[in-house]
């Protein structure tokens, strides 16, 4: 059935979907690895047995340090933050080949 403009597409619990997380976390793992904290599998798609939209939500949770104005640390504490950054990938649509 074709997808009709501005509709919403839920579909049954797809154990793949755990599948694709860590394919990308793995991915994301080996491009920000050293600067990640945690890479987390967040939304419905994440809740085993539920509905759920076909994207794939992931939260990077990384700590940073934030410049200070003039370059220089302030005594000998470190001044660090948390910084979460949410992502989305959509589920990859099946190509069907035809002979």
């Amino acid at each position: 059935m074709p997808k009709l403009p501005n509709t919403l597409v839920v579909l049954p619990y797809d154990p793949n979907w755990i599948t694709e997380f860590e394919r990308i976390r793995v991915y994301l793992m080996e491009q920000i690895g050293d600067l990640a904290i945690e890479i987390k599998h967040v939304g419905s798609t994440s809740v085993p047995g539920l509905c759920a939209k076909p994207i794939i939500d992931i939260v990077a949770i990384m700590e940073s340090e934030p410049p200070c104005a003039d370059g220089a640390v302030h005594g000998q504490q470190r001044h660090t933050h948390i910084d979460v950054y949410k992502l989305r990938f959509r589920q990859r649509a099946e190509v069907r080949h035809s002979s």
